[in-house]
């Protein structure tokens, strides 16, 4: 990855523990294997806030950079500009037409998803649409129950921004089950612009996060901090939007 060969190139080699999204029990491990180890610095991803304090007070003498976490002042913390990108995915949708958007949401308790709803409800609101959200998380299994709940519906949105690509395909294939099709029934988009998301079928209009870039900016300010500690800051990487067949025109009259 972009990370490790900033690192090698410093003189570093990175270490990297993985841990269960939902189990405080593996973070807490997780952080225990580092504090063992006599780590210099510690760049995390995706932690949730409840659990930086304790990464503070077991790793104290680290540096401590954050990835994909809600902002504090206490580190430097670098995110994808998730707002940003909930807002083109919507905008996307309403210049084609649309009105009747739904939503759906990554996990509750995600910082990321959270960003994109807020996108989301503000493009809606600008245009003077009804924002509405239905709760999922990362998995195909829920934009595929998901899918199916909105085929229950007597009037379907036109279109659809999931919170993930898992989100999106899952709902494509509930549709595809049907014999519904995807833009002609229904516009989808995505987010995260999965490797897979090209090969989609159709091919998935989406949201790019560069996660090369974000994390050569992490390592960067990582090995900027061992070797001077500077002030706090925090940076928002631009998301892009990249279109595909799953998106058209609405149809008049619906």
């Amino acid at each position: 990855t972009e990370m490790e060969r900033e690192a090698r190139l410093s003189g570093y080699s990175i270490i990297s523990i993985p841990v269960l999204p939902d189990s405080k029990e593996s973070w807490l491990e997780g952080i225990e294997h580092l504090r063992n180890l006599e780590i210099d610095g510690v760049i995390t991803i995706a932690l949730p806030r409840e659990m930086m304090s304790t990464v503070a007070k077991s790793l104290s003498s680290a540096v401590i950079v954050v990835v994909d976490t809600e902002p504090t002042k206490e580190f430097d913390v670098f995110n994808i500009d998730n707002i940003l990108g909930g807002k083109l995915a919507t905008e996307h949708l309403i210049n084609l037409g649309h009105k009747n958007i739904l939503h759906v949401t990554g996990p509750v308790k995600s910082y990321e998803a959270a960003q994109r709803r807020l996108g989301y409800e503000e493009a809606m609101k600008k245009a003077s649409l009804k924002p509405e959200s239905v709760e999922g998380d990362w998995s195909v299994s829920t934009g595929y129950e998901v899918g199916n709940k909105v085929l229950e519906r007597k009037v379907r949105p036109t279109a659809i921004f999931c919170a993930n690509d898992h989100l999106s395909l899952g709902v494509i294939k509930a549709f595809a089950e049907k014999g519904l099709q995807v833009p002609k029934d229904l516009s989808i988009v995505g987010f995260d612009d999965l490797p897979e998301s090209p090969y989609f079928n159709p091919s998935l209009t989406t949201v790019r996060q560069d996660f090369s870039e974000l994390g050569k900016y992490a390592m960067d300010k990582m090995l900027q901090q061992l070797k001077e500690r500077h002030d706090k800051a925090t940076l928002l990487v631009k998301p892009e939007l990249v279109v595909r067949d799953s998106t058209a025109r609405a149809q008049k009259g619906k």
